[in-house]
């Protein structure tokens, strides 16, 4: 005779109840190293540049001996002959 109870045949949850510890250690420590950080003191000053940049741009089109003549000048627009009907 076998004086110990049989064992229960459902599955046991230590191993879940030690990987949910696992994960609550990591975001405790997490947490800790990010609000443990000193915050920043101020903005730094930003710094003009010594002189002001100077820039020059060009722009010369090649001679290719094609003469372009400015379009007339736009018309005006036409005006309705008469008011539209009011739809019924």
């Amino acid at each position: 005779m076998n004086p110990q109870p049989p064992r229960p045949q459902g599955s046991s949850s230590g191993g879940i109840y030690f990987v949910l510890g696992a994960i609550v250690v990591a975001l405790v420590v997490v947490i800790w190293l990010v609000m443990d950080s000193p915050a920043p003191t101020g903005t730094p000053e930003a710094t003009a540049p010594e002189a002001p940049a100077s820039v020059t741009i060009t722009n010369e089109a090649p001679d290719t001996g094609v003469v372009v003549t400015p379009s007339p000048e736009p018309a005006e627009p036409a005006a309705p002959e008469a008011p539209a009907a009011p739809a019924e």
